[in-house]
């Protein structure tokens, strides 16, 4: 899994006030030659969100306040194959001070990934948007450090989670 400290840093980086993303279209860009995974962290670029209480309460019955999809580090990136790339993703849901954290085996095709979650944990698809990156939960339970999560797609509003392009910084500690 990632280290807890990296975590805990982009979490509480992401999650102050300045840090709210919002949804956009879904506009994706013209898909390139390019599996889309293998660009995803160009430049250590990360995605991520974060919703305040407005954000949430405009989102009925969304239980995810932050969500990320980072490079999953070389001890998982020496599992890819030709036809599947490792991403790795973190969450935390309202109510819960648990971290989730997991990776996806990823199609490499161009224009959009289906990931599969290690460990049976369901999958979700990645689509690229304008600004960022879209993730669409199938199904998505994970262990945390204290618990299994619930199923994010159990709560519909959790389905679609358009995420910001970030930079480096936006995913480790200072």
């Amino acid at each position: 899994m990632f280290p807890r400290a990296l975590l805990l840093g982009v979490l509480l980086a992401a999650c102050g006030p300045a840090a709210e993303t919002k949804s956009v279209a879904a506009q994706a860009p013209e898909p390139s030659a390019a599996p889309l995974v293998d660009t995803l962290f160009e430049g250590g670029t990360c995605y991520l969100a974060t919703f305040d209480a407005a954000a949430l309460a405009a989102r009925e019955g969304q239980t995810v306040v932050t969500f990320l999809v980072v490079d999953p580090g070389a001890d998982v990136r020496a599992l890819d194959t030709e036809e599947r790339k490792h991403v790795g993703f973190a969450f935390q849901i309202a109510e819960d001070a648990d971290i989730y954290t997991g990776y996806g085996a990823c199609t490499r095709a161009p224009g959009a990934a289906s990931c599969y979650i290690e460990g049976d944990g369901g999958e979700f698809a990645l689509t690229p948007t304008d600004a960022g990156l879209r993730v669409a939960i199938t199904r998505m339970e994970v262990e945390g450090p204290e618990r299994i999560s619930p199923d994010l797609a159990a709560a519909p509003a959790n389905r679609i989670l358009d995420l910001a392009r970030g930079s480096g910084t936006d995913c480790m500690i200072d």
